[in-house]
């Protein structure tokens, strides 16, 4: 997807990432209660259900949806505790011990061609598990432009140039856009969107 950014809507949206600091740190020390970060999460889960993305995304690129940062860390972090209880069971369910890979495609997941065919077949049924999945790595994603949007606005105060911006902007927005891939074992998991913008931070600064 091609993305264009015009100059005020971006701005305007950086500007409001850095002027909400401050209140979502607030929402965030409360979220550490567990019912409130439960139904923090159904929250998130209903607006970037598989019927709500593109608008989402949509509303990103004009400026018109502010990310909450913090609250979207911590989204994540509960998502990826639940997940890795749920990763351990499927992996001593099917003996896995080489690391087994993933694709997160339009909120389906396909294991890789040399993954144990029980377990595609185990992933379509569990319904639960495939949202979970799904939704924990749209939340990788989130929180990987998240992390660009604050540097890009750190950019802004430096007096960076606005097409330096722009460009850093639209480089590392393709997390969003691009499948993900999660990758696991019976030790350990992960997103390759996961260090996204950090590798892309580190390419634009040499």
């Amino acid at each position: 997807m091609d993305v264009t950014y015009s100059k005020p809507s971006l701005f305007d949206y950086i500007d409001n990432t850095s002027a909400t600091q401050n209140d979502l740190q607030h929402v965030v020390d409360k979220a550490n209660e567990s019912k409130v970060l439960r139904d923090s999460v159904a929250a998130f889960n209903i607006q970037i259900g598989s019927d709500k993305v593109d608008e989402l995304l949509d509303k990103m690129e004009k400026g018109e949806a502010v990310l909450e940062g913090g609250n979207i860390a911590n989204y994540l972090a509960f998502n990826r505790q639940r997940l890795a209880d749920e990763l351990s069971e499927v992996a001593a369910r099917f003996g896995i011990e080489d690391t087994v890979q993933m694709t997160i495609k339009n909120q389906h997941i396909v294991a890789h061609e040399d993954a144990d065919p029980r377990l595609q077949a185990y992933l379509d049924k569990d319904k639960r598990l495939n949202s979970l999945i799904a939704q924990t790595s749209r939340l990788s994603q989130f929180s990987e432009w998240s992390e660009a949007t604050t540097y890009a606005s750190e950019l802004k105060e430096q007096g960076t140039e606005t097409s330096a911006i722009q460009a850093f902007l639209k480089a590392t927005r393709q997390v969003v856009t691009e499948d993900n891939t999660l990758r696991f074992n019976s030790h350990t998991f992960g997103f390759s969107s996961e260090g996204h913008t950090a590798k892309v931070i580190e390419s634009v600064s040499k």
